[in-house]
């Protein structure tokens, strides 16, 4: 999920090529999520998934909520590749997350929540 600081400007200067070519040059500084921003998103819905268990066997139990504020439990990582896994950006994504989003009730709210945070 952790992109390198490399990756992340390449996926920025295509983001920016594609709305210069899709708004064909006018109106260029439309405001479209970054892609650093879509790919927060798309992993905060998989941590909810997992959260709820919607999800296959394998990832309903891989986050553990540890108090009332849903903070989850951060993993002990002892390496950087670690550091890259879901694991833990997807707990250290979701633990920066304001309380009201992370407090919804149910995944359509915490879509809507998410989308109007990024």
């Amino acid at each position: 999920m952790k992109l390198t600081e490399t990756k992340m400007k390449q996926l920025k200067a295509f983001h920016d090529r594609c709305i210069i070519i899709v708004y064909d040059g006018e109106n260029s500084n439309q405001v479209l999520p970054s892609v650093i921003n879509a790919n927060k998103i798309r992993a905060c819905k998989l941590v909810q998934k997992c959260i709820d268990k919607d999800i296959c066997d394998i990832f309903k139990d891989y986050f553990t909520i540890q108090n009332h504020e849903k903070c989850l439990k951060m993993p002990r990582i002892r390496t950087k590749y670690a550091r890259k896994s879901f694991y833990y950006t997807g707990a250290k994504i979701d633990n920066k997350l304001p309380l009201k989003i992370r407090k919804a009730t149910n995944a359509a709210e915490h879509e809507k929540n998410l989308k109007d945070l990024f």
